[in-house]
């Protein structure tokens, strides 16, 4: 990867990145830079982790469907979502209606879990790292304020490869709700 710095001195630098092969993970990228600041060196690490080869259709990402019953016994590993920090991450996609209170739990023997629940949009929902009881289980409870898809991310905390893990979501009614409104 080579960066070239415009020679502008008031503007943003532009910068051309070019690459004689895609790297697999951003650690990967050896970089050759010239009168380039860190800050452009951070960009252009950050965006070697998302280039995609020319001609090639870039894959359009899905979160796993949560199945019917909302448990799954799944395996965290190298090959799902790199966080940045160290471990990986893998997501489902779960559909929540508005009222209804659920509790999430992800519980492993082989990594120290966190759990975060997300809107369509992004936005962390809630999230938990070890749930109180001395374990490094993750544990949240909260109330969905709008129908949606929502996404949740279970990854490890710290620098973690994961392993096997096993996810499950609860629905609870308000007390003298009817059941039909719950799916």
């Amino acid at each position: 990867m080579e960066i070239i710095p415009s020679q502008s001195k008031n503007q943003w630098r532009a910068m051309v990145v070019t690459f004689s092969t895609i790297p697999s993970t951003v650690d990967s990228a050896r970089c050759r830079c010239r009168s380039a600041g860190g800050a452009a060196i951070a960009l252009a690490l950050a965006l070697a982790g998302m280039m995609v080869p020319q001609g090639v259709a870039a894959a359009q990402y899905e979160p796993i469907p949560l199945p019917a019953d909302d448990a799954i016994e799944d395996t965290l590993s190298e090959k799902d979502i790199p966080t940045g920090q160290g471990s990986f991450a893998r997501d489902y996609s779960v559909k929540l209606n508005a009222g209804e209170r659920v509790e999430i739990e992800v519980a492993s023997d082989h990594f120290d879990t966190v759990l975060l629940l997300l809107a369509s949009d992004g936005s962390t929902v809630a999230d938990n790292d070890d749930r109180g009881d001395g374990s490094t289980n993750s544990m949240l409870f909260t109330r969905i304020e709008s129908s949606d898809t929502y996404t949740i991310r279970v990854q490890g905390y710290g620098n973690t490869t994961g392993g096997p893990f096993d996810l499950r979501l609860q629905r609870f009614r308000p007390i003298g709700a009817p059941a039909a409104t719950m799916p």
